[in-house]
Formats: structure tokens, sequence, C-alpha cells
């Protein structure tokens, strides 16, 4: 399966889909939200979203059937539950039972929540308005950022990549280790593309690196989950780069 075509088709259907999942959301002002959050959650349009999800993933021949989501939301609820979902993506192996009963890869299974949670999260972002700055971590969702952009005056900007969340922080600055000593960061640039965009911001201390984009104005708007695909090339050559 190609990536770039199933994170676009995702994006999309997450994009897409108007309805409201998130109800009644009550925020006490602190970060990260979803740590100090109440919400409802519309029941009727998640399992409505998590059909359309199906759907998707059997047109790109991911799975060969539909998955009996009445029957698997009544034993999530039973399991887990939907906040907790929102706050983090459960283990690895809450999902075993679920793929077992449902005859289904269990990473499969766990696709369509994963896609779920980032619908609820970026509904939550949405709805919650804070000029927060110079956070290491998503004021929304507190996840480490996954993706950032240069503006032509020189501003950085932080993506999530669960929950598009952006946010400023220092134009040099480690958001993993929180190092600030420029000497300490290096660019990557690939050889024989010039004309790319994308390059790579490593931190000497952590070992830890962050994809970029030169933004060609200060109002240019990106997918931070699309422009994650379009660098990983990236991802093969800073680790040969820096000798991890």
């Amino acid at each position: 399966m190609d990536a770039k075509k199933l994170v676009s088709t995702m994006e999309k259907l997450i994009a897409g889909f108007d309805e409201k999942l998130l109800l009644n959301i009550s925020w006490n002002g602190k970060l990260p939200v979803t740590d100090n959050v109440e919400v409802e959650f519309n029941e009727e349009k998640i399992m409505e979203f998590l059909k359309r999800v199906n759907l998707e993933l059997i047109s790109l021949e991911l799975i060969n059937r539909k998955i009996n989501f009445p029957g698997l939301i009544t034993n999530f609820k039973d399991k887990g539950s939907f906040l907790k979902l929102l706050k983090d993506n459960l283990e690895e192996g809450f999902w075993e039972q679920f793929a077992l009963k449902q005859k289904v890869k269990k990473e499969i299974l766990a696709l369509h929540f994963l896609i779920l949670r980032r619908k609820m999260l970026r509904e939550l972002s949405n709805a919650i308005q804070n000029n927060q700055s110079n956070h290491q971590t998503c004021p929304t969702c507190g996840t480490l950022p996954g993706f950032a952009a240069i503006t032509p005056t020189g501003e950085r900007i932080l993506f999530c990549l669960e929950c598009q969340t952006q946010w400023r922080y220092y134009r040099l600055g480690c958001p993993k280790c929180g190092n600030k000593f420029h000497e300490d960061f290096i660019e990557i640039h690939p050889e024989g593309k010039e004309e790319t965009p994308y390059f790579g911001e490593v931190c000497k201390k952590c070992g830890s690196y962050l994809k970029t984009k030169k933004l060609k104005s200060n109002e240019e708007k990106i997918n931070p989950n699309l422009e994650d695909v379009e660098s990983l090339f990236l991802d093969y050559l800073i680790p040969k780069k820096i000798n991890y």
C-alpha cells in the first residue's frame, strides 16, 4: 500500500466528515487540553464515522470485509472509553481480543480507532482556542511535534501530527530535550534536490531531529500529515548522515 495514497485518503475522510463527534466541551484552561477537558461523545456519529473509515479501508484493499461496529462499540465501552482514547492511543494489547472476535488483524482494527482519535482530537483543537507558544509538546494532546515549518520572516511553527495543533517555538531549540544552545543544531539538506523546501534540523545533544519545510509565504497553509509523507526521504537520509 502506497503511504501517500493511504494518508491522503484518510486526511480527506477526516476533513470531509462535517458532523460533530464531540459535544458540550468544557475545559478548565490547563494544558494539555486532553487531560483537563470534559466532553460528551456523539455515539451515533462516531458509529457512522467508523463505518465510513471501514469502507475506505476496503476500497484501499487493506481489509476485505465489513466490521460489526455496534457490537464492537459495546465491547469497547466496557473495556475502555472514548475519553481514554482521546487522551492516548491505548496499549497495543487492548485490541487483541476485539480483533479475534472480528476476525481481522489487530493492526487494522487499531487503525480504525487511530483515525477516529485523530478526528476527535482535531475537533477538540478547533473548539479550544489557545495561543500558547514555546511548548515542547502539543498544547492540545501533549504529543511531541512531528513536523515544523519556517516562515519567510524566520518564525518557526511546530505541528502535531495527531490533532494538527500548531504553535510557535524557538527558532533554534529542541522540543524533545529543551536544548537551546545554538551550536548544538545542524541542518541536513538532501543532495541533488536543491529545489526541495524540506530539510532536517538535528539536535546534537539528544540526537533527535525534526523535519522542516521552508514556506513560500507567511500565509501558506500546510497539512502536516501530508507534508510528513512527502518528506519521508529525510527519514532515510538523516540517520545515515548523523550515524544513528
